[in-house]
């Protein structure tokens, strides 16, 4: 059950999940989401605070903006 069954598993789990696609819209997304990852895995949550309130303000008001 050991090497056969794990190998089995990740190649389940990579045929189900498909690799991003490279329109330049996703390329963005995956930057932002390395970089992030690059800020977690040094410690920097300031960083990871900012950039997450700037986005819920983001947010905020395309919702205000969609209701009127």
């Amino acid at each position: 059950m050991g090497v056969s069954s794990n190998t089995h598993a990740s190649s389940t789990f990579a045929a189900i999940i498909p690799e991003p696609s490279l329109k330049p819209k996703n390329r963005e997304h995956v930057k932002c989401l390395n970089k992030r990852m690059q800020w977690w895995k040094h410690g920097k949550l300031e960083e990871l605070i900012s950039e997450c309130e700037a986005i819920q303000q983001r947010l905020k008001r395309s919702v205000k903006t969609k209701k009127q």
